[in-house]
């Protein structure tokens, strides 16, 4: 009649009453006195029980020493924290004990110093030595008998005292010895098995015996079940060992047993391909398998005295699996000391991918809609038996009521027993005055107990803190009802909302958020929104609550921040997303859309770090604002102030006057029909009255821009270049230049020293976009005030100038800032080259080849960088450009796009450098050296230890910076941009971050520039060095997790050339990712698999460009070092639950699957990605900066060499020389 009385008897309380007992029930407890001693506080209950819940009945255990768990109401066993919600260290250090197996303190350290736990969270050696728990479990598994000798009576040895003959005395101090023993492992390929006794309760399955296994080389023990100790019992056991020793790898060839094995078990040893060996009759301890399965049995009896009282032992069984994994996790192989035992079988283990909980706790595992019915109960009561391998937190659990065992992904388990039993302000108050009746009547407290004195002050505290509780509660109602009546709107939430909500407050390993999913009508619930929000720190993990709660404490804490739901649906958006369809424009745009140039990166930079904005039709019209095109001018920096002078100051300063006003004199002459004796002309253009300007070409008429720069590496270092201002010229075909990228120029600096024989050298185009003949003519006007004196004369301007100062030009060739001069230019000069044999790639702009030639090069603008097997190619290239063009060589390679290369041919190195650029930059913003060296770009928030969230900083309450000092960031931002980007990889995650705020910049941000601009000032000169490589592009890629404000995430990726190996090495970075995922990432898996999808996407052109230029790529091998991505992608794991990631991943798989993408994994110490998620503390920029830059030593020893053997030659030649005239005379 009472279903739950299966298996329990059920007790009379009329007996009880009729043998002289007093019977008390309680709420929660039953208590049973002897008659006489009822009244008598010092005597204790006979019995004593708690009270079911479910079934509402009392349960005594007839046990004569009850386990503590019955000290306390059954509710305090129930928890529904997972160890990422555990409130402090303490209590995650005592689940995660339970979960690995209770085992000692001793060999507990010595598995999590080798690793072997190293992706359990929050377990570290520090935590374990402060926190480890001496839990009777562990006593119970592994107490062993007092060894002898360990405190000796014997007397030690006293130092050698000799008189001398003189009578003084001198004493011999002992010697220490320091021995130092080796212990030599060989391989063995053997092993051993034997059995335990019979276990005390028979399982459901009919086991009653364990069968261990030892194998010697790899240090693991397995077990597995038996029924009895028949010959088929034990051959079915052994093949069932055997089966999972193949499938990691393992092949034994000798097996010893005991001498007592039958002939069906020897004959199944042979049929296995295994020798095996009797130990000799009466001689088990030669087995050592005897050894084995008292460690093995050890650790099992320590799990099984931590199961809870409700756990049948019928499936012990069931628990041998688990129990194996964590004995192997505490072991390390005999032939790699550092490699654990359990990763030799399964490889390392991850404990986000297979969490494990306490083995026996009693768990709620939830139940499917179409497994319940409407109103059934959503979860089942059960008892855990362990974790599957085979799936994505995925747990197994043992249910009495079916007699089966199910799995589910959704569970909650109850272990507060294990962490930190639920103590009720009713048991403290029991508790205490029950210590202070045994104080009271004399009895001698027990260890570690306090003294009556203390208990008294505890009562007293608890009757205190209890009164000013209630009162603050009182207090707080009070106030909530006066909130109610000044602040009445309210909101309604449907059932959908909260749980959405609900999603919010959940962490992902072990437990996950359900949805209701049946079909009844939603409810609707009221919520008070607050007036005002909270000024705390914006948290990592958004936390919805759905009602306010009141806390009851003694001194007043500030309320917590609210939050909305987060919304069901996650943007797809990514940074530089896909394309437009491919029918919608033409091939060219579609090229210049997916593979931007050197030169659209430094516009859009500007374009990002500029104030003025302007509608995508202009940007597609190139009609910029003027402001813009003003920023985007070069300027010439005055040695004196650091001020950047343009030339209508240099044209008025004393000191600069002349010497710019006859660059540009020469520049016009040049443009002209030249200047006698100074320049020839080019005849670009026409100076025209205005009359000559056709009247339906007026409205385009437009300005120029005097453009002066230092180039201390041209012939004529002050150079004068005039641009036409194109944003007002209206012309009507495409204007897009293909030049080659940063990325494309590093990998052909990978070529060079990768390919025998190869070499490089530079070339440029004097006057590129000046000589193409314009299909039609421009106009524009100049200011007669900047021309010269000589140019004035010799054009008679002053008769051609209008009344208010203007001198109208016609444009008839190409010149710079005309937005078809490059365009113009490019095709001349593809039409030109072609001839000859060269071609431009279609996939790769800017990277050229040669139909059969061995040479290729990339052109920027008018910059060739080239590199060629052979003198003769080159030569070849170079007498082809110059029939058309002016050209200036270098055939060392010292300078190209603004970075001086030190080639080391000889041992295949060449380091990239920008001297002088930092130096240049902080004279340019007037910032000094800090007194002391900051050796971190961006300011670190140290993690929040044992903390249950991590917080982002708190958002900027600081007032908004000036105009000026807006304009002071983005010129800092926009300056060191590209010296970041090109050789100093290490300043870009602290770029991105405080690019983020230039919008809207304040005080904190300007301090955050100080801070960089004070460690660009620490840092020596950045030196990127690249070796000589397989050319087989490697990837490593990383993000981190909700780490950036406003709820964003932060991808991190660093691309180098390596060799075709399992895991390549480094080399200098080709390409860094370091930017900020815009979308809102859901989990820490997602943000993984998003940073993967960016990284993979910059892959595929570099691809492309290695390809072109010869070196064929095997499938792309990139690294995470997150394991659930890597499962994501690689098709081990189908996220039905996270259809936000489903563009990303299926991209992913369809490349993998067409062989460009290899997807690894490996441990977070070796993705040198990772430094380009987070801002870190000084110290790991001062340790991980060496791994992206070479030091400045180096570089200064290469130019030593090279100048030493550079005098040696000259001194050979001189010598050689000074011979032959001696020979001749």
């Amino acid at each position: 009649m009472v279903p739950d009385l299966k298996h329990k008897t059920l007790l009379s309380g009329s007996k009880f009453a009729d043998a002289g007992y007093v019977t008390v029930l309680t709420p929660t407890e039953l208590l049973i006195y002897d008659e006489k001693d009822y009244h008598r506080v010092d005597k204790e209950a006979v019995l004593r029980g708690w009270r079911d819940k479910g079934t509402g009945l009392w349960n005594v255990p007839l046990e004569e020493n009850p386990s503590p768990s019955f000290a306390l109401p059954k509710e305090a066993e129930e928890a529904l924290n997972n160890v990422y919600e555990l409130p402090s260290t303490e209590q995650v250090v005592r689940y995660l004990h339970a979960c690995a197996g209770f085992p000692t303190k001793k060999t507990w350290l010595k598995a999590i110093k080798g690793g072997n736990f190293a992706s359990w969270p929050l377990l570290t050696e520090e935590a374990v030595r402060k926190h480890f728990p001496e839990s009777d479990e562990t006593k119970q598994g592994h107490m062993k008998g007092i060894k002898q000798g360990i405190r000796s009576t014997k007397t030690k040895k006293e130092p050698t005292t000799v008189t001398l003959e003189d009578g003084t005395e001198l004493t011999m101090p002992l010697r220490k010895h320091h021995d130092v023993y080796l212990r030599v492992e060989e391989a063995r390929e053997t092993m051993y098995t034997d059995q335990t006794g019979a276990f005390p309760v028979q399982s459901r399955r009919g086991n009653r015996y364990v069968m261990i296994l030892c194998e010697m080389d790899n240090n693991v023990i397995m077990s597995a079940p038996m029924k009895n100790r028949t010959a088929g019992s034990m051959v079915e056991a052994y093949r069932a060992l055997m089966k999972r020793l193949k499938r990691a790898g393992i092949k034994p060839k000798k097996h010893v047993l005991d001498n007592e094995a039958s002939a069906e078990f020897k004959e199944a040893i042979e049929d296995e391909g295994v020798s095996y060996e009797l130990v000799p009759k009466g001689q088990h301890q030669r087995n050592i398998a005897e050894r084995y399965i008292q460690t093995w049995k050890a650790h099992a009896i320590g799990v099984l005295s931590g199961v809870p009282s409700t756990f049948p032992l019928a499936i012990w069984d069931d628990l041998l699996p688990q129990i194996d994994m964590q004995v192997n996790l505490l072991r390390f192989s005999n032939v790699a000391p550092n490699v654990c035992s359990w990763t030799v079988l399964h490889g390392p283990h991850d404990f986000n991918r297979h969490p494990l909980a306490p083995l026996g706790s009693e768990l709620h595992m939830h139940v499917p809609p179409d497994k319940r019915k409407s109103w059934g109960v959503k979860s089942r009561r059960g008892h855990y038996v362990g974790t599957s391998l085979e799936h994505y937190r995925y747990y197994w659990g043992y249910f009495s009521d079916t007699r089966a065992i199910a799995g589910s992904e959704t569970v909650s388990f109850k272990h507060k027993y294990i962490t930190t039993p639920t103590v009720t302000p009713a048991d403290a108050i029991v508790q205490a005055a029950r210590q202070l009746a045994n104080a009271l009547k004399g009895n001698v407290p027990p260890p570690l107990v306090k003294s009556g004195i203390d208990h008294i002050k505890e009562l007293t505290s608890i009757f205190d803190d209890t009164k000013t509780a209630y009162e603050d509660r009182a207090q707080a109602e009070q106030a909530a009802q006066r909130e109610k009546r000044t602040h009445p709107p309210r909101v309604r939430r449907s059932k959908r909302a909260r749980a959405r909500a609900s999603m919010a407050e959940e962490e992902e390993p072990p437990e996950l958020a359900l949805t209701d999913d049946s079909s009844d009508e939603e409810e609707e619930e009221e919520c008070v929104i607050p007036s005002r929000p909270s000024s705390e720190a914006s948290p990592r993990l958004v936390v919805a609550s759905s009602a306010p709660v009141i806390v009851a404490s003694p001194t007043p804490t500030p309320p917590k921040p609210r939050h909305s739901p987060m919304p069901n649906v996650i943007s797809q958006e990514e940074p530089s997303s896909e394309a437009p369809a491919a029918n919608t424009r033409s091939r060219r745009i579609q090229r210049k859309t997916r593979h931007r140039s050197i030169s659209d990166e430094v516009m859009l930079s500007c374009v990002e770090m500029s104030s003025h904005t302007f509608s995508p039709r202009q940007a597609a019209a190139r009609q910029y604002p003027l402001a813009l095109l003003c920023e985007l001018a070069g300027a010439v920096l005055d040695a004196n102030t650091g001020e950047l002078l343009e030339y209508r100051h240099l044209i008025k300063h004393p000191h600069y006057q002349e010497t710019w006003g006859d660059a540009f004199g020469k520049e016009v002459g040049r443009l002209a029909q030249g200047l006698p004796g100074i320049v020839e002309g080019t005849d670009t253009i026409d100076f025209i009255m205005p009359e000559d300007v056709p009247s339906d070409r007026r409205k385009d008429c437009t300005y120029v821009r005097i453009v002066c720069n230092e180039r201390p590496e041209k012939a004529d270092p002050n150079r004068v270049r005039i641009t036409v201002g194109g944003n007002r010229i209206n012309y009507p075909g495409d204007c897009g230049t293909p030049t080659a990228d940063l990325l494309t120029v590093k990998l052909l600096f990978n070529s060079v020293i990768s390919t025998e024989g190869a070499k490089f050298m530079t070339m440029d185009i004097s006057n590129f976009y000046l000589n193409t003949p314009l299909k039609r003519k421009e106009y524009v006007r100049m200011k007669l005030d900047n021309f010269p004196s000589d140019v004035i004369d010799h054009y008679n301007l002053k008769a051609k100038a209008t009344k208010d100062g203007f001198v109208f030009v016609a444009v008839k060739r190409g010149m710079y800032g005309l937005p078809q001069a490059g365009i113009l230019a490019q095709e001349l000069l593809e039409k030109r080259l072609a001839k000859h044999g060269y071609h431009q790639s279609k996939i790769t702009p800017g990277l050229w080849t040669h139909e059969w030639r061995p040479i290729c090069f990339t052109l920027v603008v008018d910059d060739f960088g080239v590199k060629y097997v052979g003198r003769e190619h080159a030569e070849h290239l170079v007498g082809v450009v110059k029939e058309h063009y002016d050209l200036t060589e270098d055939w060392e390679g010292k300078r190209y796009l603004g970075l001086t290369l030190d080639w080391d041919y000889s041992q295949k190195k060449v380091h990239l450098s920008m001297p002088d650029y930092i130096p240049d930059a902080l004279k340019r913003f007037n910032h000094k050296r800090p007194a002391k060296a900051q050796n971190s770009p961006h300011q670190h928030v140290p993690p929040n230890y044992g903390a249950k969230q991590q917080f982002t900083q708190a958002q900027d309450d600081e007032p908004e910076l000036s105009p000026d000092d807006k304009k002071y960031v983005q010129q800092v931002l926009g300056t060191f941009l590209y010296y970041a980007r090109a050789v100093d990889c290490t300043m870009l995650v602290a770029l991105s971050a405080i690019a983020s705020e230039q919008a809207n910049p304040t005080t904190a941000t300007m301090a955050k520039v100080k801070q960089f601009l004070d460690y660009a000032a620490s840092q020596e000169e950045a030196v990127l060095t690249y070796h000589a490589s397989d050319m087989v592009l490697a990837a490593h890629s990383d993000a981190s997790y909700l780490s950036e404000r406003k709820s964003r995430s932060r991808a991190g990726g660093h691309f180098y050339c390596s060799n075709d190996e399992e895991f390549p090495p480094n080399n200098g970075a080709v390409l860094t990712v370091a930017q900020i995922i815009k979308a809102v990432m859901s989990s820490a898996a997602e943000a993984e698999v998003g940073a993967l999808y960016i990284n993979a996407r910059e892959a595929i052109p570099a691809r492309h460009a290695l390809e072109k230029m010869g070196h064929k790529q095997p499938p792309t091998p990139i690294q995470t070092d997150n394991s659930a991505a890597h499962a994501v992608v690689s098709t081990n794991v189908a996220p039905r639950r996270l259809k936000a990631m489903d563009m990303r991943f299926w991209w992913l798989r369809d490349r993998e699957a067409q062989n460009m993408f290899r997807f690894f994994w490996r441990p977070g110490p070796y993705n040198k990605g990772d430094y380009f998620t987070k801002h870190y503390p000084s110290s790991h920029h001062v340790d991980v900066r060496k791994e992206f830059i070479t030091p400045q030593r180096h570089l200064a020893d290469l130019r030593r060499r090279r100048e030493k053997a550079r005098l040696g030659l000259e001194l050979a030649q001189a010598i050689t020389a000074s011979s032959h005239a001696t020979r001749v005379c």
